[in-house]
């Protein structure tokens, strides 16, 4: 019998229509129901808010319910999921028997918090922490990476850390394949070639930012973000060791902060990137490429109408040689006209190269200066 079915709404001429209304509301924030909304099995796919996860190539599931309702949240999980061997743990506010092999429930006091609750949350810490484990991390230099034995300690690995940056010339080629999870070939000593997809966030310390050889591509500006810590500490304020104290001291809060900003990035389907950060960039990239510095500085795009405006390449070549010296450019770094052609190409929309019996030619760009 339905529970809502009081004598007052058994009496009541709607009152069918409010017992439907109940308990289709009631059924719609049933846990176990909401999360099956969001999370599905299909086959060895695991679907989760419309992304999905191949179980294949996932090696630990772990599980995270919290509340009162943290059994009801699991339930459907821990069956779907089952053939995965996942374990977990469950935050309920009264304690009961962990209901699956593999699972821990450590209850929380509520509504004001406990030693249970200390307990919890430490446990609920450790969960995080063997999600990434210590050789998931790597320290492959960004001048390094085309050289394929250094690449090679980039396999497996979710992110490579280097504190500092040094002063060689970065392979732009190779530190575009491996920041866009292209296919990279490496090879150890005495060893077969390995072929393999970079999967690591890269996340690298300098205090001089690097050169990179043959030009920036737009390719790689996209995946470049420069923070710039321009405050020196006075020494009154420094911390020795705060990275390490914080992730030691503080790591719930860490923890906090990180699924925060994880959280929001999903919302916004992107970093929320401060101007600066965009300045940086533009003044790293137009001051190691000449290329793109000249065609800030002198070149503009405009409408082709009949077969113009046109510029013959070497013309351009010569007056790009020209600025990019008169500008203290090194003449290492000035491309030879074919490369010149092909970057200014690869970097300009809207503008053409045309081949002739007289020459070659660009159409749709006017040079201002140089």
């Amino acid at each position: 019998m339905n529970p809502f079915f009081t004598s007052s709404l058994r009496s009541h001429p709607r009152g069918a229509s409010v017992v439907r209304i109940l308990t289709a509301a009631l059924q719609a924030v049933e846990p176990g129901q909401a999360v099956q909304h969001f999370a599905q099995r299909e086959g060895r796919q695991f679907i989760v808010a419309g992304r999905a996860y191949d179980l294949s190539a996932i090696n630990h599931v772990r599980i995270l319910g919290v509340g009162k309702a943290a059994r009801a949240m699991t339930a459907p999980l821990a069956v779907s999921l089952a053939d995965a061997s996942p374990r977990g743990l469950l935050i309920p506010k009264q304690a009961f028997a962990a209901p699956w092999n593999g699972f821990t429930v450590v209850p929380g006091g509520h509504p004001v918090p406990d030693t249970n609750s200390l307990k919890a949350g430490e446990d609920a810490l450790q969960l995080a922490r063997g999600l990434l484990p210590a050789n998931a991390i790597c320290c492959v230099p960004a001048s390094q990476m085309g050289d394929d034995k250094h690449v090679l300690g980039m396999v497996g690995k979710l992110l490579n850390a280097s504190d500092e940056l040094s002063a060689e010339a970065i392979a732009s080629d190779a530190f575009k394949a491996v920041v866009t999870g292209d296919p990279l070939q490496g090879r150890d000593v005495y060893k077969s070639r390995v072929e393999f997809r970079s999967v690591a966030q890269n996340l690298f310390a300098t205090n001089n930012l690097p050169s990179f050889k043959g030009g920036v591509d737009r390719g790689v500006q996209r995946r470049l973000l420069v923070i710039s810590f321009a405050r020196t500490i006075p020494l009154e304020e420094r911390i020795a060791d705060i990275g390490l104290r914080i992730a030691s001291d503080e790591a719930d809060l860490l923890l906090v902060w990180a699924v925060h900003g994880a959280a929001r990035l999903i919302r916004q389907r992107n970093f929320a990137i401060p101007e600066g950060c965009h300045q940086a960039l533009l003044d790293w990239v137009l001051g190691e490429d000449p290329v793109l510095a000249w065609i800030d500085a002198c070149v503009r795009v405009q409408p082709i109408v009949n077969g113009g405006p046109m510029l013959a390449t070497r013309d351009a070549h010569l007056r790009f040689q020209n600025w990019a010296l008169a500008e203290g450019f090194k003449t290492e770094k000035i491309p030879v006209i074919n490369g010149f052609v092909q970057r200014v190409q690869a970097q300009v929309a809207g503008i053409q190269h045309k081949r002739t019996s007289t020459g070659r030619f660009f159409l749709g760009i006017t040079v201002t200066q140089g």
